[in-house]
């Protein structure tokens, strides 16, 4: 299962679910508390509230050191974590929670224990916090926009990335 904001791509295998654009109670319902596994290949995040709430909903959680993913994403300790563009290593890290059932788990409960830490009261005072000690400046902002476009282009280079995975995936298959 995979969702997304865009239409269905069209090098998705037809095996595969696609939901475009689901409501938060249907992400919640009828995929993350049916996932064991949740995948997040992306080069940039925020603060990726999709992988926290897999997480949140019991989905052990494979990603990207993406940015975001540092602040929830600890390798082998509340998920499994490879570089930016390693579809390689995403693909084997899926392959070990498919195979390992034991791992799969525990890195489920300790990620679901770990993001149980952010509740509306602790992340408002976090947001407050970082505002008042980092204070908004012209430079500031055109050199966000700068890494912003570069990464943009990076992401524009990498548009197989989901096919490499796939790829790599099925080399991998017991």
């Amino acid at each position: 299962v995979t969702f997304g904001t865009k239409d269905r791509p069209a090098s998705l295998p037809e095996w595969i679910d696609y939901h475009r654009a689901p409501g938060s109670e249907y992400l919640a319902a009828e995929i993350y508390n049916k996932a064991s596994i949740f995948l997040c290949p992306s080069h940039l995040e925020g603060f990726g509230l999709p992988s926290i709430e897999a997480m949140a909903c019991g989905a052990a959680l494979v990603t990207t050191s993406n940015g975001g993913s540092r602040d929830y994403a600890i390798h082998d300790e509340t998920g499994l974590v490879a570089e930016r563009g390693d579809s390689a290593a995403l693909a084997d890290h899926v392959v070990r929670l498919l195979c390992d059932d034991a791992t799969r788990v525990r890195l489920a409960t300790a990620g679901q224990r770990y993001v149980g830490r952010y509740t509306w009261a602790s992340t408002g005072e976090l947001l407050e916090r970082f505002l008042s000690d980092h204070p908004a400046s012209a430079d500031r902002e055109a050199r966000i926009r700068e890494q912003a476009v570069s990464l943009q282009r990076a992401q524009a280079r990498d548009v197989g990335g989901f096919d490499r995975i796939q790829a790599d995936l099925r080399k991998r298959a017991p």
